[in-house]
């Protein structure tokens, strides 16, 4: 199979709520990657996305072992989930919610086993970690056209780390301004990918 028209979804964002990370349509006939280390939502994202090959793991800088926090729609690593300490009524419940091991691996790994050099688009939600998820990555290994993702600290973390890589930000929800589709450098706005799209 070729390694393009292919997505990355770490934690199974496709599952989240409707501000999540915008979604491509299904007509695109994409195949996928889905992450997704909690299996109360595999059944989902077998029956939604029957083209998604399941990594049944976590994301993190290298293949570990790690406390995992399993709190409905916030779970994720405990050493590095944002909502541990958070104030909003919605985030209440998280510091005190269900921890269990789980395996995590990296994404070098993960677009390795898959086969991938090239990957259209990236959807990276994983409460806090997304730095780290990142830096799991072999950029010399592949190229990642679009990389949404919530950048809750524009200034450093997971933001600026695709900015020093060339990346080019956009915000595209107002009411929800940490949300940001980072575009590639060689990647030409308003054209297909593949190399009718690359400059």
């Amino acid at each position: 199979m070729a390694n393009s028209a292919r997505r990355l979804c770490a934690a199974a964002p496709l599952l989240r709520r409707p501000s999540a990370a915008p979604r491509p349509p299904a007509c695109l006939s994409w195949t996928g990657v889905c992450v997704e280390p909690l299996a109360r939502y595999h059944a989902g994202i077998y029956a939604r996305h029957r083209r998604c090959e399941l990594v049944p793991f976590c994301l993190a800088e290298e293949a570990k072992s790690v406390s995992f926090i399993e709190a409905q729609g916030l779970s994720g690593i405990a050493a590095t989930n944002k909502n541990v300490n958070g104030t909003e009524p919605w985030q209440a419940g998280v510091a005190t919610a269900p921890r269990r091991a789980h395996e995590c691996t990296s994404g070098a790994d993960v677009l390795s086993r898959s086969g991938l050099s090239r990957v259209d688009w990236m959807s990276l939600d994983v409460e806090g970690g997304e730095l780290d998820v990142l830096r799991g990555i072999d950029w010399t290994a592949v190229t990642i056209d679009v990389i949404t993702l919530e950048a809750e600290t524009p200034d450093g973390g997971a933001l600026a780390f695709l900015v020093d890589r060339g990346y080019k930000p956009i915000y595209y929800n107002p009411k929800r301004p940490e949300e940001v589709m980072c575009i590639h450098p060689n990647v030409t706005l308003g054209q297909p990918t593949g190399a009718a799209g690359r400059r």
